[in-house]
């Protein structure tokens, strides 16, 4: 999943590793990796699985770039840099739909760039920061489809709705006016889910004073026929930060409430009844999962997955039971600093990608969810840190 994660935790996250004296860049002219053939889907059919995996990098500082594994050879493509960079800022999250690759270049970048199959541009076009001051900070996707979908904008009032193969501007809808604005008048608007007829908007509602979870926090409904607010959920949790995900093995919407981020304890992975509308509280809280919520993957009604950061600032890939609501005692994957270990996602060969930005050996790590082994025994190298994994079929 791509983590919808928020521009504040990113900048302090890149503040930190470029005050750290450990921390090495690679260096393209002398380190980059070789690349792999490009990946290309071999099922024609209506439903073809998923064949690789595009995950978007970044140094967090000036550069960015994206790579693609192929899920039969785990060999990464990698673009020319020059192009990669072009195409992916600093402060990216990747989207998919219907044969084409979304990268949302978020927090003063203000575009999105469509690359097609072979990874070629299809388009780079702007979003105007009309109404918005002075950045629009675009977030997330939901495709209704190749010529219609929501863009959740974090710095704006309005939640638009675009054609995503052109940035065509086809209307908006004004939380604030509608009273989800909070205390200084903007939602803060992040991740998003379609399910069924409904759109469910992560409205994070921050006092921008000292960027803290407000009195309440929402999932908005959107009627996606009619484009009319439909209700909303409130949260039990504060500062939904991760994608809005909806998973059929809880029959629940799902999503990971970071509330003070630098607080253990007043967050966790929320469920939502998507029949009634209604939240049912933590699956399971940050207490039980020993650290700041990250992100977070369900493989199946027993087994889930998260990164979280502890009291001690380690980051840990932990294993946990939704229907119990109990951690497995021993970390699966751990690194020195905490925040190293981010975005995951899950495919559907049973495979969890796993993004580990450490400063000195970046690169994807896959487990195994059937035996909870790593399948890597080394990162793999897409020159950058990767920042957000999505899967393509």
């Amino acid at each position: 999943m791509s983590d919808k994660k928020y521009f504040p935790l990113l900048l302090a996250t890149a503040l930190l590793m470029l005050l750290c004296s450990c921390v090495v860049m690679p260096d393209p002219g002398a380190n980059m990796p070789d690349s792999g053939p490009i990946p290309v889907q071999g099922d024609t059919g209506p439903n073809p699985p998923q064949y690789a995996a595009l995950v978007a990098t970044t140094d967090y500082s000036l550069t960015g770039g994206f790579g693609v594994i192929s899920l039969d050879t785990r060999q990464a493509y990698l673009p020319d840099p020059q192009f990669a960079a072009d195409a992916v800022s600093p402060d990216p999250v990747a989207a998919a739909f219907g044969g084409y690759v979304f990268v949302i270049n978020r927090f003063t970048y203000d575009n999105i760039t469509v690359l097609d199959q072979r990874f070629k541009l299809v388009r780079q076009y702007s979003l105007p920061d009309t109404g918005c001051g002075f950045a629009v900070n675009p977030q997330d996707l939901a495709f209704v489809s190749e010529s219609k979908a929501y863009l959740s904008r974090y710095e704006c009032r309005g939640l638009w709705i675009i054609n995503p193969l052109t940035g065509a501007f086809l209307g908006s809808i004004d939380l604030t006016a509608a009273g989800y604005g909070g205390p200084d008048g903007i939602p803060e608007m992040s991740g998003l889910l379609i399910h069924g007829s409904t759109l469910y908007v992560a409205v994070q509602n921050l006092d921008r004073r000292n960027w803290q979870p407000s009195a309440q926090s929402w999932l908005v409904m959107v009627n996606t026929t009619t484009d009319t607010l439909a209700g909303d959920v409130p949260l039990l949790g504060k500062n939904p930060s991760t994608d809005v995900v909806y998973d059929p093995s809880l029959g629940r919407i799902l999503v990971g409430d970071a509330g003070v981020v630098s607080a253990i304890g007043d967050g966790g992975i929320e469920a939502i009844d998507p029949a009634t509308g209604t939240s049912e509280g933590f699956i399971i809280d940050e207490t039980a999962l020993g650290g700041n919520i990250g992100d977070f993957a369900i493989a199946s009604a027993t087994k889930g997955y998260a990164t979280v950061t502890d009291a001690s600032f380690h980051s840990l890939l932990v294993a946990f039971d939704p229907g119990t609501g109990l951690r497995d005692p021993a970390p699966l994957y751990s690194a020195a600093s905490g925040f190293t270990l981010w975005d995951l996602a899950l495919n559907d060969r049973g495979e969890l990608y796993l993004c580990d930005r450490s400063a000195t050996a970046p690169g994807i790590v896959i487990i195994d969810t059937s035996t909870d082994t790593l399948v890597t025994p080394s990162p793999i190298n897409l020159w950058l840190p990767p920042f957000s994994i999505v899967f393509l079929k």
